[in-house]
């Protein structure tokens, strides 16, 4: 998947739906250097990748902080509407796949 300027749209829609593995924890506050997309061919072999997006993940889970209450049924939404069951990480500043901050930030999700 490549990011073309007339889906930037679609850029604020997929952090909603991607995901790491969910063994994984979230931290208890977002970290400083936000999380960052990345797109490899090679996780879907690896196993990095669940949902409906398949090559894309997160660089750090790790730097999310928990989901504020007000945001997590909009969070929650997200992440099922990707194959997810909730999200369990939010970051405010989480950085797209050119390294823009993504309007109304990133969640984590897990099954």
């Amino acid at each position: 998947m490549y990011m073309k300027p007339s889906t930037t749209l679609f850029a604020g829609v997929v952090i909603l739906f991607v995901s790491g593995c969910t063994t994984m924890t979230v931290g208890n506050a977002p970290d400083s250097n936000p999380p960052k997309l990345l797109k490899s061919e090679n996780d879907r072999d690896r196993g990095l990748t669940q949902g409906k997006v398949s090559g894309i993940r997160w660089d750090r889970p790790g730097a999310f902080g928990p989901v504020p209450a007000n945001l997590q049924a909009q969070g929650d939404a997200g992440c099922q509407a990707g194959g997810f069951t909730r999200a369990i990480g939010y970051h405010p500043g989480a950085l797209n796949l050119e390294g823009k901050p993504i309007a109304g930030g990133g969640y984590f999700c897990a099954r």
